[in-house]
């Protein structure tokens, strides 16, 4: 079943679970693969009408989901520029935090990677250590004293 089909005004289920604040229905939608950012025929995403009709739930449950928060509609406004004009100042607030929050998140997850990779090395270098025959080392050369010449007397 296709949960994104749109109607003539290119609404989708989530839009309009989003505009009139269906909380239950946007999270079954979500959990059924929904795209979040498809827009209306006028340009609008799920995002802009939950920030617009302050649906500060709704606005939560899309950027868990990781809606994108920067696209305009038709008329140039993105879901923070409509929460503004609403005076949304919870929806405001998470629009606001969220790039801190996400990049945050990709550095910690760059860290994860890196420090896999790093052990995945230390692993392959004990293995090869560990696997590795070892040689005899060559015997030592006794080394002669060198007698000094002898000195002449005069």
């Amino acid at each position: 079943m296709n949960v994104d089909i749109q109607d003539y005004r290119g609404e989708t289920a989530l839009y309009r679970a989003a505009r009139y604040g269906h909380t239950d229905s946007i999270e079954l939608l979500i959990k059924a693969g929904a795209k979040i950012d498809i827009q209306k025929n006028d340009g609008n995403t799920a995002l802009h009408l939950a920030a617009y009709y302050g649906h500060t739930d709704i606005v939560e449950l899309l950027i868990k989901a990781d809606a994108n928060l920067n696209i305009p509609n038709n008329r140039g406004k993105t879901a923070l520029t409509l929460a503004e004009e609403e005076g949304r100042t919870d929806i405001i607030e998470l629009l606001k935090a969220e790039p801190a929050r996400r990049a945050a998140v990709a550095a910690q997850a760059a860290k994860q990677e890196t420090f896999k990779r790093n052990a995945d090395s230390v692993t392959q270098v004990i293995t090869a250590l560990q696997t590795h025959k070892h040689r005899q080392p060559a015997p030592r050369l006794k080394r002669r004293r060198v007698q000094p010449p002898n000195k002449v007397k005069r």
